[in-house]
């Protein structure tokens, strides 16, 4: 638990909260940072463990008590631990503990070891692309002392020929700087001295190193009577290689509404481009065996490449070389579980379960500071009905990391099937605003959002850009046909899919087990009935 002064939140676990508590005081410090003294907002965490008391949505106990004691004497705007929390975290997170020694504590009987976090010494999260820390690196100083990545964004080329648009490409630019000052990972250049480069042409490296940034976020306007060109690229300052390029071509119907629109759009692509050059570094590191680390790539290629078969094969090779690998173990049971509408894991059922279950309270043992652990440990627990649970560890995930296009897919899907429709529409709606290529995965999904909000013919027209259906999802099409009225064609659906598929699957089992992820009984009654009206006896 994380208590303060009448505020009381629950976190999967005590790494877990120090964690997010850092990154709220270290949020808190980025805003502040343009505030008067008088004026700045500055608050004390303090953080226990121990046996609590609950009664009525409250709690009580010694537990709370000592926790508020501590946050009583933490420093403002800072963090403050029991002994019995520093021991719990341990190695598992990149931040430094002070000890602060025996504290008597006020109606506590025994003194307690208290110890300061120190948030001037940042978690490096966001570790290096291509060339960051590499010995002899121009900017390797600066980022030692910082530990954090640190970026540049530069004013946004303004080549529409009109003045009049300086405005609207300094915009784009101004947004994102801000935006990027709120990740805690990010060191971000301030604007007085990124601003000095506009209308200059500009050496990455040079700027780089005048800068003392790792990475430079440049772009460019180009207007041409009602639609506008965007184009923004990230390059490596070291090497001076571009690492995202993208291009974004919109229509201007209101400049304030694309304005924040192409800012989203920027920070989505931008955030998955470094997260996952940051889960290189981070695999690496949490794996002593070079050849757990390979195994693992090759798995995950073969999932991007379609073969969930192949990818499970070197994910269990991944466990067998390294049974510690933390993300290697959610990810086999993300893709466990996303196998059991397709009934071909070679396992019954009850034994999936089992063994989705098992892998994510291993992973989560491992590492649950770790985004996309939880986020492949709230599929999984959500693909074997437990929902509610699910929720807790996909929001975690969310709050680390907002942005990221697998986070928000899963935590859309999770949202809907625990009954909040509009909430889940509305979040796979931005994903996708974000990341229009969307995957098979990705389609199936929003169909089944778009089904359980009673939306029949939208979830059919995502299914129809697929090529190669998968049989799972074919018969989420049939019901979603046979809820209107076309019952014919959602039986032959259903034929085609029995055909096509393997020998063991089961199109009663799959709507039973649709049903039975939903938490409230309309939804469950839905599915039911769309696959009772295209012939299937669930």
């Amino acid at each position: 638990k994380l208590t303060g002064d009448g505020m009381l939140v629950e976190f999967p676990s005590v790494v877990n909260a120090v964690d997010c508590a850092a990154g709220i005081q270290r949020e808190m410090r980025t805003r502040n940072a343009e505030i008067p003294q008088d004026r700045r907002i500055e608050f004390r965490i303090g953080i226990n463990l121990g046996d609590v008391i609950a009664e009525d949505g409250d709690i009580f106990g010694d537990g709370v008590n000592i926790a508020a004691r501590i946050e009583a004497i933490a420093q403002p705007g800072g963090v403050a631990v029991s002994g019995s929390v520093r021991d719990h975290v341990g190695n598992k997170l990149e931040l430094d503990f002070e000890d602060m020694g025996e504290q008597s504590l006020k109606n506590i009987e025994q003194p307690v070891r208290v110890y300061n976090v120190r948030l001037d010494a940042a978690p490096l999260y966001l570790s290096a692309l291509a060339g960051i820390g590499q010995t002899g690196s121009a900017n390797s100083t600066a980022a030692a002392t910082s530990n954090k990545v640190s970026i540049a964004v530069l004013p946004f080329t303004n080549m529409s020929g009109d003045a009049e648009q300086d405005f609207f490409a300094d915009g784009l630019a101004e947004d994102l700087l801000t935006e990027l000052a709120r990740n805690r990972h990010l060191s971000v250049v301030s604007r007085n001295s990124s601003f000095v480069y506009k209308g200059k042409a500009v050496n990455a490296q040079a700027a780089g190193r005048e800068l003392g940034a790792d990475f430079i976020l440049e772009g460019s306007v180009r207007k041409s009577e009602a639609r506008v060109r965007i184009a923004a690229q990230l390059v490596d300052c070291t090497t001076g290689n571009h690492v995202w390029v993208e291009r974004y071509d919109r229509s201007i119907d209101d400049i304030f509404e694309l304005q924040d629109e192409i800012v989203n759009c920027i920070l989505v692509g931008l955030t998955f481009n470094l997260d996952e050059a940051a889960a290189m570094q981070r695999q690496r590191a949490a794996t002593p065996s070079a050849g757990a680390y390979l195994a693992f790539l090759r798995g995950r290629a073969a999932w991007n490449a379609g073969d969930a078969i192949a990818a499970r094969e070197q994910l269990r090779r991944t466990i067998e070389l390294d049974p510690n690998y933390a993300r290697a173990l959610a990810f086999l049971a993300f893709l466990y579980a996303d196998s059991r509408l397709l009934c071909d894991s070679g396992m019954s059922d009850s034994e999936l379960v089992q063994c989705v279950s098992n892998l994510t309270e291993r992973a989560l043992r491992i590492d649950h500071s770790d985004p996309l652990v939880l986020n492949w440990v709230a599929f999984g627990l959500f693909a074997a009905d437990k929902g509610e649970t699910a929720l807790r560890y996909i929001e975690t995930a969310s709050a680390m990391n907002p942005r990221h296009i697998s986070i928000m897919l899963h935590r859309s899907l999770i949202l809907s099937y625990l009954g909040r429709h509009g909430e889940g529409l509305d979040l796979i709606a931005k994903s996708i605003a974000a990341e229009p290529r969307l995957s098979t995965g990705f389609r199936g999904a929003l169909s089944e959002i778009n089904y359980l909000a009673g939306n029949y013919q939208a979830a059919i027209d995502v299914l129809e850009q697929i090529i190669d259906i998968p049989p799972d999802l074919m018969l989420v099409k049939t019901a979603a046909l046979a809820q209107l009225g076309h019952f014919e064609e959602a039986k032959q659906i259903v034929q085609r899919a029995k055909a096509e598929s393997k020998p063991n699957f089961d199109p009663v089992f799959v709507g039973r087990v649709l049903a039975s992820r939903c938490k409230e009984r309309a939804d469950s009654n839905n599915w039911l009935d769309g696959f009772r009206k295209a012939g299937i006896e669930v």
